[in-house]
């Protein structure tokens, strides 16, 4: 178990990462806050931006705006492999478009790596275990 500030999580674990996936599927109550978050995205973003993710997760996130704005460019950050793996597959649809970085949130260096400039950065399930 890794510590992170406000939470123990397994998620470099295959197995727990997938059952986390599983049980976390969007809610209409979650898409209804992805449908306002890609509303602000789209009316603050320039064609052809670039959309940085903190906690990509599974990629639910980022496939919602993939689909929404078919021009942008997204990277997602996540500190685990097994969950980065899921969102790979799950996004691999928008493969050109779309980049992964594994890195720790917590860590000052976590952003290297990251192109400029960034448009827009957005969380859905990551800055609660920041602290």
């Amino acid at each position: 178990v890794k510590p992170v500030i406000g939470a123990h999580h397994k998620f470099h674990d295959e197995a727990f990462a997938s059952a986390w996936a599983t049980r976390f599927v969007p809610t209409p109550e979650r898409l209804e806050l992805f449908a306002l978050m890609s509303s602000e995205v789209r009316s603050h973003i320039p064609a052809n931006g670039c959309i940085v993710e903190l906690g990509l997760g599974p990629g639910y996130l980022a496939e919602h705006l993939l689909n929404l704005l078919p021009d942008v460019h997204y990277w997602g950050i996540d500190f685990s492999r097994p969950m980065l793996d899921l969102a790979r597959h799950r996004l691999s649809a928008h493969a050109p478009r779309v980049a992964y970085l594994q890195a720790d949130l917590v860590k000052d260096n976590w952003h290297r790596g990251v192109p400029t400039p960034v448009h827009a950065i957005v969380s859905t399930w990551a800055l609660h275990d920041l602290g």
